[in-house]
């Protein structure tokens, strides 16, 4: 099994969230660590598309500290995975999480800078019953029993 616990990342990513206000996507980042000021630029990058905006840092009124928030334009950014950057004059790191945007779907931040590799199903052998032969013969008479009184609720009743 995997560990449940959030990947190292420069924020709290499991108070972390994303919404839709409007017409605009709002990313909220909860305990931004220190290196984070306010006035910061944030970046999402997809592919070769780039969206950049300033951060601005809220206290905690009492409700567990401060809070990152930056807002983007919701019809600017197509279906996708956005990396979510810290900019730094031309530098630009990740801060361990991802903007996941999908149609009318409700926007999710994920966690990690990067997704992991999809792996297949490990096929499973299934072992084979045994069963006796009264068993099978209880199985299908079971079978017919039901199918049968399908057939006899289906038919239509008489006048008395």
């Amino acid at each position: 099994m995997g560990s449940s616990r959030p990947p190292a990342a420069d924020v709290d990513l499991v108070d972390s969230y994303a919404r839709q206000m409007g017409g605009e996507v709002e990313v909220v980042l909860a305990s931004p660590g220190p290196e984070i000021a306010d006035g910061a630029t944030i970046v999402l990058r997809r592919r070769e598309a780039s969206f950049r905006a300033t951060l601005g840092l809220l206290d905690g009124d009492g409700d567990g500290g401060r809070r990152g928030v930056v807002r983007f334009g919701r019809p600017a950014l197509t279906d996708g995975q956005y990396a979510v950057l810290l900019a730094d004059g031309a530098d630009e790191r990740p801060l361990g999480c991802r903007l996941l945007v999908q149609g009318a779907r409700p926007l999710v931040l994920l966690w990690g800078a990067e997704a992991s590799k999809s792996r297949l199903p490990v096929p499973h052998e299934r072992p084979q019953e045994r069963r006796t032969p009264v068993q099978r013969a209880r199985s299908l008479a079971g079978r017919t029993k039901r199918a049968v009184s399908r057939r006899v609720r289906t038919l239509p009743r008489r006048g008395r």
